[in-house]
C-alpha cells in the first residue's frame, strides 16, 4: 500500500566557515514553527555525535522518532543526523539534521514502519525556496508499507521480551546490528509484536547517550539507563518482566503457537485503534485475536457481552463470523443493549440490522418501557433515523403507552418528542402519538397555542389526525387563540384534567391579550378549582389568582377561600374588604364539603392573615366574622385559641384600644380563658411596655412570659427591644427580686433563673454600660440580701422560732441547718451561693 501525504520539513545545520551555532537553515512554511523544530532537533537530541572517523555503533548517521503534539494534533517526527563535508570557523566538521513531520494517523494507517519512513525521507527532495528558504512549500512524501519483519535483528525471544517490556518500561538494546537501516528494522520487528496503534507512543532512537535526559522509550546504546529493561541482542538472557508484561509475552507465545506467527502479526497490524500505553488495553488488543470465536460462543449460550460485540465491529471483523453466528450475535446483542449502546453502535446496526429487524423493534419497546428518560428517547430516535425506520420508533412508543398509560407523563419526555416532531422527518410518524398521548399533547400544546402562536407545519398535521375526543382536540378547544370564550366556553374542566398548569397559562394569556373576557374565564376556573378542592393546585396558578384584580366581592371571596385552603396568601386580609366579602367567605367555609381538620386549617389561615392594626377599620364586623368562624360546629379548642390570640395581639399592638373601643361582650369569657397560655401574647405584652412602665409592671409581664414558656435568654432579648431601660441600680435589683417572687407565686420550677439572667445582662452592659459606682451599689445590695437570707434560713431552722418545729417538707426545701452541716464537716457556703 502506498499513499502520498503532505509533510512539514526542515534542515537544521550551520553555515560553513563561521562560528555560528546550529539553527534552522530552511523549513516549510506550514506545520512547525522555528521554536518547535529547534526543540525536537536540538533540545531533544539523543546526544552529541562522536568524531567523524568513528566507525563503531555510535557513528553517524543517526535517526530518532518522537510523537509531538502540535496545535492539538499528534504527529510522528523523524530526524536524520549525518556528517557533511563542510567545516565551521573553528575547523570542526558540520552535521546536517533533516527533519520531517508526518501526520501520525496517516503514518499508522499506511502500514509503514520506522525503516520505511527513513527510506522515504532519504528519497525526499525538499522544495527549498532559494529566495526565502524559511518559507518553502511543504513536501509530498510517498509512504509505502513493507512486509512483516521476522528474525532480522536478534533472537525471537529477545524481540518478544523487548515488546512486552515496552508496555511498562523504557527498553535499551545493546550490541546487535551496527548499520542504521538494520537497527530500524529491529525497531519494526519489536513494534510489530504490539498493536499497530502502539506507534502512537513508541519513540525510538538508533543511538543514544544514556546520560541525556528525555530519551525515547526504545534506544540502542552502549549500556542501560536506570529503571529500564536492557536487552542484549547478541547474547540474550532471560529477561525479568513484571506480571503484566510476562502475561503479554506468554499470551503472544500461546497465540503464535495456536494460529501461526503471520496470523498473529496480521491481527496486531489491524489493531490501529489501540493508542494508549496501558498494559490492560494492550493485552486486550492481543487477546482479541480470538474475539470472534468468543463472541460467537457466548451468543450461542445466550450471554452476549455488548462491549465485546462493539470491539469486534470496530475492528471490522464481523466477517470472521459465519452467517448463523452473525445472526445469533445480532439477536443476542439487541436483547441486552441499552439505549446508549444502540446510539454508539448505530453504524453497526445499520450494516447488520437486516439480520433481525423484529429483534430491533423488541429492543425499542423494551427500552421505552424501562423508565425512559429524555436521553433515552433522543438516542433511540437517532438510531432509528440512522436506519430510516421512523415508523418502527412510533410503533414502539405506541405499544409502550398501551402497556403503561402514565409512562409518558413526565414533561421531559414530552419535550423530547416535541423536539423530534418539529423536524420534518418525524412529523408523520409522531403526529398520531402527540394527538393521542396526554403527556405528549400537553407539552406540545404550549408551543402550538401559547408560546409560539400557531406553531409550525407539524401543528396542522397533528390537528388533522387527532380524534374529536383526543387530548389534543380538547386542548385545542381550550387554548386555540381563535376559540375565545363563548357561551359554550373553553373546556376548562378538560384542560384541568390534562394539565392544571395550562389553566394558569391560559388565564395569563387572556389577561394580556383579551381582558374583556377575563372575568368570564375566571369564573369557570374558580368553579373548577372549587369542585376539585382536594386536588393539588400548581403554586404558579395560586400566585396568578392572588395577583388577579377583581371588583366583585363574591369572586374575591372564592379566590381567597381557594388560597386559604391551599395555605397560600391572599393579597388582603379578612378585615379589609366589605361585609359582603366576609359573609361570602364565611359561607364558603361553612358550606364547602371539608373535614373538620381542613376547615380548622382554613380558619387558622384566615386568622393568621389578619394585617397589623386590623381593628382600624371594620373592627366590629371583623370580630363578628371571627366569632362565627371560631364557633362553627366541631370547631376544636386550638382553632378558637388561634382566634383569641389574634384578638389579644391586636389589642396589645393598639395599646388596649381594641378593648376600650368595643364592648367585646361575648368575647370576654373567651379571652379570659386564653389567659397567659400563649408565648406570642406574653412577648407582645413586654414589647408594648413604655419607657415609664413601673418595675412591678415589667416584672409581672416577664413572669407571665416565663410561665408561658419563653426562655430566660429570650426574655432579655425582648426586653432589650423595648424603650424601658430601668430607673437605676436599685430598680434592676428590685426587678430581679419582683420577677423571682412572681414566679414563686406561680409555682415555677426555677423561679430565680429569669432574674439572674436579667442581672447578668445588666452587668454585661446589654442595657448600657453600668458605672463602677452602680456596680459597687449592686454589690452592697447583694451582700445585704445574702446576709438577710442567711439569717432568715437560720431562724426558720431554729426550734425557738415562734412557728415551732418545722415540718419535714419545709426542712427539705431549706436544707440542713448550719449546726447540722458543721456536725457533718460540710463547708458553710450560703454566702457563696
Amino acid at each position: 500500500m502506498s499513499i502520498s501525504v503532505q509533510v512539514g520539513w526542515a534542515i537544521v545545520s550551520k553555515p560553513a566557515g563561521t562560528k555560528s551555532d546550529y539553527s534552522v537553515r530552511a523549513m516549510s512554511r506550514e506545520l512547525c514553527s522555528d521554536a518547535v523544530i529547534r526543540e525536537l532537533v536540538l533540545a531533544r537530541s539523543p546526544g552529541n555525535p562522536p568524531v567523524v572517523h568513528e566507525r563503531g555503533p555510535s557513528a553517524l548517521p543517526w535517526a530518532w522518532f518522537v510523537q509531538p503534539l502540535i496545535r492539538d494534533k499528534r504527529y510522528l517526527s523523524i530526524v536524520i543526523r549525518e556528517w557533511t563535508d563542510r567545516i565551521d570557523g573553528t575547523n570542526r566538521p558540520i552535521a546536517s539534521n533533516r527533519f520531517v513531520c508526518v501526520d501520525l494517523d496517516e503514518f499508522i494507517d499506511s502500514g509503514c514502519g520506522f525503516a520505511d519512513l527513513y527510506a522515504a525521507v532519504q528519497r525526499l527532495e525538499l522544495p527549498i525556496d532559494p529566495a526565502n528558504p524559511s518559507a518553502s512549500e511543504p513536501a509530498a512524501l510517498e509512504l509505502t508499507g513493507g512486509a512483516s519483519v521476522i528474525g532480522n535483528g536478534g533472537s525471537s525471544r529477545a524481540m518478544s521480551d523487548a515488546a512486552a517490556a515496552l508496555i511498562e518500561t523504557p527498553v535499551t538494546l545493546i550490541n546487535g546490528p551496527t548499520e542504521l537501516i538494520d537497527r530500524l528494522a529491529v525497531f519494526d520487528e519489536i513494534a510489530q509484536l504490539l498493536p499497530s496503534g502502539a506507534r502512537r507512543w513508541i519513540s525510538a532512537s538508533s543511538w543514544a547517550d544514556v546520560a541525556v535526559n528525555r530519551l525515547p522509550l526504545l534506544i540502542f546504546a552502549q549500556r542501560g539507563r536506570g529503571g529500564d529493561t536492557v536487552i542484549d541482542l547478541e547474547n540474550h538472557r532471560p529477561t525479568s518482566l513484571s506480571r503484566a508484561t510476562q502475561s503479554y509475552r506468554d499470551l503472544s507465545d500461546t497465540l503464535r503457537a495456536k494460529h501461526s506467527e503471520p496470523t498473529v502479526l496480521d491481527h496486531l497490524r489491524r489493531q490501529s485503534a489501540m493508542r494508549d500505553r496501558d498494559p490492560a488495553q494492550v493485552m486486550m488488543a492481543l487477546a482479541d485475536l480470538d474475539l470472534a470465536s468468543i463472541v460467537a460462543a457466548k451468543a450461542e449460550r445466550g450471554h452476549v457481552d455488548v462491549t465485546e460485540v462493539r470491539r469486534l465491529g470496530r475492528q471490522d471483523r464481523f466477517g470472521d463470523l459465519s452467517d448463523d453466528q452473525l445472526t445469533s450475535v445480532v439477536t443476542g446483542y439487541l436483547k441486552v443493549a441499552l439505549a446508549e449502546d444502540l446510539a454508539l453502535d448505530r453504524e453497526l446496526i445499520g450494516a447488520y440490522l437486516y439480520r433481525d429487524q423484529d429483534g430491533f423493534a423488541d429492543a425499542l419497546l423494551r427500552l421505552l418501557e424501562e423508565k425512559p428518560t429524555a436521553r433515552t428517547i433522543s438516542e433511540l430516535a437517532a438510531v432509528t433515523r440512522s436506519v430510516d425506520l421512523a415508523h418502527m420508533f412510533g410503533d414502539a412508543l405506541h405499544r409502550a403507552h398501551n402497556t403503561n398509560q402514565r409512562l409518558f407523563d413526565p414533561a421531559e419526555l414530552g419535550q423530547a418528542v416535541v423536539a423530534l416532531i418539529e423536524q420534518e422527518y418525524w412529523t408523520t410518524a409522531l403526529a398520531p402519538l402527540v394527538a393521542a398521548i396526554p403527556g405528549f399533547a400537553r407539552v406540545a400544546a404550549r408551543p402550538a397555542f401559547l408560546t409560539r402562536g400557531q406553531g409550525g407545519r407539524w401543528v396542522a398535521h397533528v390537528s388533522a389526525v387527532a380524534g374529536i375526543e383526543s387530548p389534543w382536540s380538547k386542548l385545542r378547544a381550550s387554548l386555540d387563540a381563535g376559540a375565545g370564550v363563548t357561551p359554550s366556553g373553553p373546556a376548562i374542566e378538560d384542560l384541568w384534567q390534562i394539565d392544571p398548569e395550562l389553566v394558569r397559562e391560559l388565564l395569563a394569556r387572556t389577561i394580556v391579550q383579551d381582558p374583556a373576557i377575563v372575568e368570564t374565564l375566571l369564573d369557570r376556573v374558580l368553579s373548577t378549582l372549587l369542585y376539585h378542592g382536594k386536588a393539588e393546585v400548581p403554586s404558579a396558578l395560586l400566585g396568578q389568582l392572588s395577583d388577579t384584580v377583581v371588583a366583585d366581592p363574591d369572586r374575591q371571596a372564592k379566590i381567597d377561600f381557594i388560597l386559604y385552603r391551599k395555605q397560600a396568601r391572599p393579597k388582603q386580609g379578612f378585615s379589609e374588604p366589605g361585609d359582603a366579602y366576609r359573609a361570602r367567605l364565611i359561607d364558603l367555609v361553612v358550606t364547602t364539603p371539608m373535614t373538620s381538620s381542613e376547615r380548622a386549617r382554613v380558619i387558622v389561615a384566615i386568622t393568621a392573615r389578619l394585617c397589623q392594626r386590623w381593628s382600624a377599620r371594620n373592627a366590629q364586623s371583623t370580630l363578628d366574622g371571627l366569632w362565627e368562624l371560631s364557633h362553627l360546629p366541631q370547631t376544636d379548642a386550638s382553632t378558637k385559641s388561634a382566634v383569641t390570640r389574634a384578638i389579644e395581639v391586636e389589642n396589645l399592638a393598639t395599646n388596649g384600644q381594641l378593648f376600650s373601643l368595643l364592648q367585646l361582650g361575648r368575647w370576654q369569657h373567651e379571652l379570659k380563658a386564653a389567659g397567659d397560655a400563649s408565648p406570642e401574647i406574653a412577648v407582645q405584652r413586654i414589647r408594648s411596655l413604655g419607657s415609664t412602665a413601673s418595675v412591678s409592671a415589667v416584672a409581672v409581664a416577664i413572669a407571665q412570659a416565663s410561665t408561658a414558656g419563653v426562655p430566660p435568654k429570650d426574655l432579655v432579648s425582648v426586653l432589650r427591644s423595648t424603650s424601658w431601660q430601668g430607673p437605676d441600680v436599685l430598680g434592676w435589683f428590685e426587678l430581679a427580686n419582683f420577677v423571682t417572687a412572681e414566679l414563686v407565686d406561680r409555682a415555677s420550677e426555677r423561679p430565680s433563673d429569669p432574674g439572674a439572667f436579667l442581672i447578668a445582662a445588666w452587668i454585661n452592659g446589654e442595657f448600657g454600660q453600668p458605672s463602677e459606682g452602680n456596680l459597687r451599689a449592686l454589690a452592697h445590695y447583694v451582700k445585704a440580701q445574702t446576709e438577710l437570707s442567711k439569717r432568715m434560713t437560720e431562724v426558720l431552722h431554729s426550734n425557738a422560732s415562734r412557728w415551732g418545729k418545722l415540718s419535714g417538707n419545709v426542712n427539705g426545701l431549706l436544707g440542713r441547718s448550719k449546726a447540722d452541716r458543721k456536725h457533718r464537716g460540710e463547708r458553710d457556703d450560703i454566702i457563696e451561693q
